[in-house]
């Protein structure tokens, strides 16, 4: 048991060395690019990284029934969120590259942010999906054309709206969905996603349950 464990300790050992040799430099460049992003200074954010929630254009209504309950919580989910600030951090970005442009102290402010968004744009589906229960498919057209100016990275924002379109016999907007969906940057980052969304498009088939 100990000649294997000994064997084992200088096979780890070995492999570390002979990595090290293969790129010598690997590690003293990581540490060196860490270092000076976090030495880059706090700079502003501009005013046109920020996404303003279009609250005027949502359906919110103050006269919704005890029956409608669900639908009330969910259309209350997203309310709160609309004061909130929020950007859309672009995926190519890691996080140096995100201390080397607005500096260390903006990180965490950043990421938040980006958070903030995707929890509104959840909240927005969540909510479009309670307006269609009840065949107000008008207003959850609003809701989930609110969730693609908020740049959602969530299926169910392009799927539902196709439907809903086809619901509402506008054709010209499904289509104009469609052909934004097969564009060449279209969720560049999440190639598998966007190929659901263009084959659900393309046959029809029933949106997928979950975040997606």
């Amino acid at each position: 048991m100990y000649i294997l464990a000994t064997v084992i300790f200088l096979t780890v050992i070995l492999n570390y060395f002979l990595a090290k040799a293969g790129n010598p430099h690997k590690a003293e460049d990581l540490e060196e690019e860490e270092r000076k992003a976090n030495a880059a200074r706090r700079r502003d954010l501009p005013p046109g990284m920020f996404i303003a929630p279009e609250a005027e254009k949502l359906p919110f209504s103050d006269n919704l029934k005890e029956d409608k309950a669900r639908l009330a919580r969910a259309q209350e989910n997203a309310r709160r969120l609309i004061g909130e600030k929020m950007v859309k951090l672009q995926p190519e970005m890691s996080n140096n590259d995100l201390k080397y442009a607005y500096g260390v102290a903006r990180l965490d402010e950043l990421i938040s942010f980006d958070e903030n968004r995707e929890r509104f744009v959840k909240a927005l589906i969540a909510w479009a999906q309670e307006l269609m229960k009840y065949d107000m498919n008008a207003e959850a057209r609003a809701v989930l054309e609110e969730s693609l100016h908020m740049k959602s990275d969530y299926g169910k924002s392009y799927t539902l709206l196709y439907d809903v379109y086809l619901s509402l016999g506008d054709e010209e907007a499904a289509e104009k969905l469609k052909a934004d969906v097969g564009a060449e940057g279209f969720l560049r980052h999440l190639p598998s996603l966007r190929e659901k969304i263009r084959e659900y498009m393309e046959n029809g088939s029933k949106a997928e349950e979950g975040g997606e």
